[in-house]
């Protein structure tokens, strides 16, 4: 299963290790992509990686802060990704002989 993973602002702060008046900014100068969900607003991190990725050339430091944070970021989706998978595993499980027609899309 390959749900997109979605960032709140102070996720996406820790992720990039600035403030969330940092991400604020980012996001109002469209910088990095960001969806608007009432007054709440969310981040997917595939579009924040996209934005890391095409950002302009940085000084040596920076190029390896900008590498790590990539590898940071792409390790949280797939432990995030992995939980799901199990927290739905576990939900939609059941014993082999208790799956029937009716019970089929029913909890067990």
């Amino acid at each position: 299963m390959n749900a997109p993973t979605i960032l709140t602002v102070p996720e996406a702060a820790d992720l990039l290790k600035v403030s969330a008046w940092s991400v604020y900014e980012m996001v109002r100068q469209k910088k990095i992509p960001a969806l608007r969900i009432g007054r709440a607003i969310r981040i997917p991190l595939e579009g924040l990686l996209e934005s890391l990725a095409s950002a302009p050339e940085l000084e040596p430091q920076e190029q390896d802060l900008k590498r790590d944070l990539i590898a940071e970021a792409r390790q949280l989706y797939r432990r995030q990704v992995q939980a799901t998978e199990r927290a739905l595993s576990a939900l939609w499980s059941c014993p082999a002989g208790d799956v029937t027609p009716e019970r089929r899309w029913k909890r067990c």
